[in-house]
């Protein structure tokens, strides 16, 4: 019912989420997006809508998704073992020849390579970032779990 009367999507299938998008922005601007967008802000109390909700209460009949090899999310490995309800064989398949013929975009959604290790992909993405003028900081960033103390070797004498 909620998927229905306030997202507009009859299934979770028709419930995008935000990790890749192309936009036509001047479909968007035809639409009057913008307003329409603040619009619906002000007609919740509180913080009730996320960014994923807005966008699928405003353009759940204007979408076209892309093959999962342009947003291939990782964090369906680690929900591979243990399925939402909802989670359609079809949709599983899908991700299953992206991941075997090799995503395009991967889509750290929930599971941040920073934090923890979660297949190849993670790998894949501190060898990219190992190689950016970053590398330093997100290995102090704040946001990374506490790094393992190593003990330093006595030296024998």
């Amino acid at each position: 019912k909620l998927m229905h009367d306030i997202f507009h999507c009859d299934s979770i299938d028709d419930y995008i989420n935000l990790g890749v998008m192309v936009m036509d922005l001047n479909a968007l601007r035809q639409m009057n997006f913008k307003q329409k967008f603040l619009d619906l802000i002000a007609s919740v109390p509180g913080n009730f809508w996320s960014m994923y909700d807005l966008f699928n209460a405003l353009l759940h009949k204007n979408i076209k998704l892309l093959p999962m090899t342009y947003n291939y999310q990782n964090s369906l490995l680690a929900k591979r073992d243990n399925l939402y309800p909802f989670f359609e064989d079809e949709y599983y398949l899908a991700f299953q020849k992206a991941r075997n013929e090799g995503p395009k975009i991967v889509h750290f959604s929930g599971i941040q390579p920073w934090i923890k290790m979660v297949g190849i992909e993670s790998f894949y993405w501190w060898k990219v970032a190992k190689t950016t003028d970053f590398y330093e900081m997100i290995l102090i960033s704040p946001m990374l779990p506490p790094m393992p103390k190593v003990a330093e070797r006595k030296k024998s004498s």
